[in-house]
């Protein structure tokens, strides 16, 4: 993933054929999206007193997002929670395509060519965008998915516990604590390679990049299938990930460049077409991210209902090894927008929505405090 920061730095001196680039890491809850982010984002600086160190959240306008964008040139913009983000920007892919693109918008009495922008995007999400392709345009959803690589996590990120920690939620522990105690060093010492290069032959260290990128398409990944821009995304990180172990920058103890990045490219492969099964827990996990503030959680044994408002989602119920979501069928209705019947039968079929004989909804708990039928969701901590 740092391969991913340093390539950032030079798509100036990339092919021109090389789209600014969009990266996408798609995981539940709390798998350590954002620490893992943060920690890449550590080479160009950082912020102690936040939890996403220098990055910003996905919550903003369409013209937000620009201005933030261009102050992010020749870097790596972090966006966090995509969950959050415009649904305007959402559902038209209007990220991905401003992201790619490597001008500025034009207006009224522009007329001169814009200076060409080179950032690239890295944003975490609950649900992966190709996911959500139905509720844009079939052929926007096919152009921006040849912009954007998304890396799909089914459970945390973090799975070995390395020496001297107890457990892996240790691990993430002392990454945000580097992270928010060493920054901006990595990125300084990168880009002054890349000045002395280019003083010394640009033409020449351009060269370098192509041959390291062509390299990395020929021999590492040999068959060729898939995106040609997202191929052209990894080759770069590669090549910028081989020149950060050259100049010593990267220690030479980590793992081989050429395993991490053609691993991340695998799992990308694997990303794009996501298994039809996991489908429906994805619809649902995504309704409750997203709207978490509209779901009170009570105990069990509660001896007095709470009282949730008119119009709230619903209400969460801990059993053990599962959570019970017992939500108003209107609202989930609403929440699941388009081809919510579609829906409601694939959640039934997977087991997530747990249903009387003729009927989808279940007369609700009196510990809810919801007096209606209810839809009950059943999911395995």
């Amino acid at each position: 993933m740092l391969c991913y920061a340093f390539a950032s730095l030079v798509l100036s001196k990339a092919p021109s054929h090389v789209i600014n680039p969009a990266l996408q890491l798609v995981g539940p809850p709390e798998s350590g999206k954002t620490t893992l982010a943060t920690m890449v984002m550590s080479i160009f600086g950082g912020d102690p007193s936040s939890e996403i160190g220098i990055g910003r959240t996905w919550d903003m306008s369409p013209k937000a997002q620009e201005e933030v964008r261009r102050i992010s040139c020749d870097a790596v913009l972090f966006l966090d929670e995509e969950n959050v983000q415009d649904e305007k920007v959402r559902d038209n892919y209007l990220a991905i395509f401003v992201n790619s693109s490597t001008g500025g918008r034009a207006r009224p009495g522009d007329s001169d060519r814009k200076i060409p922008l080179r950032s690239a995007l890295l944003s975490t999400a609950n649900v992966s965008s190709r996911q959500l392709q139905k509720r844009g345009h079939s052929e926007v959803s096919k152009a921006a998915a040849t912009r954007l690589v998304s890396l799909v996590f089914t459970g945390p990120l973090l799975v070995d516990t390395p020496p001297g920690f107890s457990s892996t939620r240790d691990v993430a522990r002392a990454l945000s604590q580097h992270s928010a105690t060493y920054y901006g060093s990595a990125s300084r010492a990168f880009v002054e390679k890349v000045v002395d290069a280019c003083t010394v032959d640009e033409q020449a260290f351009q060269k370098r990049i192509s041959e390291l990128m062509d390299r990395f398409d020929t021999k590492a990944l040999k068959a060729k299938h898939g995106s040609d821009r997202i191929r052209t995304i990894f080759a770069l990180m590669y090549a910028a990930g081989r020149l950060a172990k050259q100049w010593k920058i990267m220690p030479s103890a980590c793992a081989s460049v050429k395993d991490s990045v053609v691993a991340l490219y695998r799992l990308a492969e694997e990303s794009a077409e996501p298994s039809s099964k996991d489908l429906p827990l994805t619809i649902i996990r995504d309704v409750i991210a997203k709207y978490q503030d509209e779901l009170s959680e009570v105990a069990p044994s509660q001896s007095r209902t709470p009282a949730i408002a008119p119009g709230k989602l619903g209400c969460i119920v801990r059993n053990g090894a599962s959570v019970e979501y017992y939500l108003r069928p209107k609202r989930l209705r609403e929440l699941l927008g388009a081809e919510t019947c579609q829906k409601l039968k694939l959640l039934r079929q997977a087991g997530l929505l747990q249903a009387e004989a003729q009927r989808l909804t279940v007369k609700s708990p009196a510990v809810t405090g919801i007096k209606k039928r209810v839809f009950k969701i059943v999911l395995q901590v």
